[in-house]
């Protein structure tokens, strides 16, 4: 009965894993790494490199990817599909993130990680309360 149990969750675990690898290799596979600041240079010079490093790394991080292999005109709901088989954990990661920095909301929200890396850039802090 153990034995049985053991191998059930082994092949469960199995099952995730390939699961998540393939999800990220549907949506990133084959990509050549660029380096950031080529692009920061394709977007030039609507975004300081600064920006796009500090997005790309974020990203990377919350997704667990490579941020070089992460485009501007990337969808973000890419990153939601690939992050599903971690239950959203780098969602959540981004989310908090982006409440930390305590911004205005944005007009439209962001579809792209362009988009998402624009309104970062140009957002202003929301005024803090006088009891802060």
């Amino acid at each position: 009965m153990w034995l049985w149990l053991a191998a059930a969750s082994g092949a469960g675990i199995m099952a995730l894993l390939l699961l998540r690898y393939l999800a990220r290799r549907r949506a990133f596979g084959g990509r050549p790494l660029l380096p950031l600041t080529e692009i920061q240079a394709s977007m030039c010079p609507v975004l300081s490199l600064e920006t796009v490093h500090e997005v790309w790394t974020r990203l990377g991080v919350f997704y667990s990817l490579d941020p070089r292999l992460i485009r501007p005109t990337d969808p973000l709901r890419l990153f939601n599909d690939v992050d599903s088989w971690m239950l959203w954990r780098g969602t959540e990661a981004l989310e908090a993130w982006i409440r930390s920095l305590e911004l205005d909301p944005p007009v439209r929200t962001p579809e792209t990680v362009y988009e998402l890396a624009m309104w970062l850039a140009t957002a202003t802090r929301r005024p803090r309360d006088v009891g802060d």
